[in-house]
């Protein structure tokens, strides 16, 4: 008891949850919760540190166009977009509604801040297997067409192609051509970004790396047309709050 005594208080670093209750201390909070969720980057960490994220004066609406599911990224990009000092309120136009959505911004966009575009590979494969310069000239003609009713900021993500062990089940010759298509897809995305200064890249092929091939799950997909699984929401939504 004595030797409790004269020891005295012991210090303690104050926790996350305390920081992220103090205005002052945000930068501390952001560095703290990246240290934590670098080691455990799980779905049910971004579910438990969403909920206990300080609330913000201003929140950027966002409008996620997705060919796929892509709701249950919700609270990866509540807590990257915090870490990106900004608050996220998504909304989410998602399977065959993002080509409209395109075509007529002021239908479904009006409002936002911003909008994201995320295209899977066998939407941009089926739609134009068979002509090899389609899938440059649609995306192309969308682009334009949305550039020319709207002045929203648009961050557009590269197709990223689902892990060999996974890949859509084509012919060999038509599997290489689908690969074509592709990289036509993502070259006349690049080229029409490096022209308009309103819209611009996300490296989603760049953001999955981190996991490997476990981004994606086939039968996730069969079920729930969930292209990016859980595994890769982190880096995804990391990407698009730091776009």
């Amino acid at each position: 008891t004595m030797l409790r005594a004269e020891a005295g208080p012991v210090d303690r670093a104050p926790t996350v949850e305390h920081l992220l209750g103090l205005t002052t201390h945000q930068p501390e909070a952001r560095l703290r919760l990246v240290e934590l969720l670098d080691r455990e980057p799980s779905t049910s960490a971004y579910l438990k540190w969403s909920r206990r994220l300080p609330s913000f004066a201003e929140s950027r609406r966002v409008a996620l166009i997705s060919s796929y599911t892509v709701e249950t990224i919700s609270p990866f990009l509540a807590v990257e977009a915090y870490l990106s000092g900004w608050r996220s309120s998504p909304s989410f136009i998602q399977y065959s509604n993002w080509q409209p959505a395109l075509l007529d911004p002021s239908a479904s966009l009006d409002g936002h801040d911003a909008a994201v575009l995320l295209v899977d590979d066998a939407t941009i494969v089926n739609q134009h297997l068979a002509d090899s310069a389609a899938a440059t000239t649609s995306v192309t003609d969308l682009l334009n067409t949305f550039r020319t009713k709207s002045k929203l900021p648009l961050f557009v993500g590269l197709a990223p192609s689902r892990p060999s062990r996974n890949a859509i089940g084509l012919g060999q010759d038509e599997r290489t051509h689908a690969l074509c298509q592709l990289q036509w897809f993502n070259s006349a995305v690049s080229a029409f970004c490096a022209k308009d200064k309103a819209t611009r890249l996300i490296d989603v092929p760049g953001a999955l790396a981190a996991c490997g091939e476990a981004w994606h799950d086939a039968d996730a997909f069969a079920a729930t047309m969930s292209y990016i699984n859980n595994k890769g929401y982190p880096g995804l939504a990391r990407a698009i709050a730091r776009s």
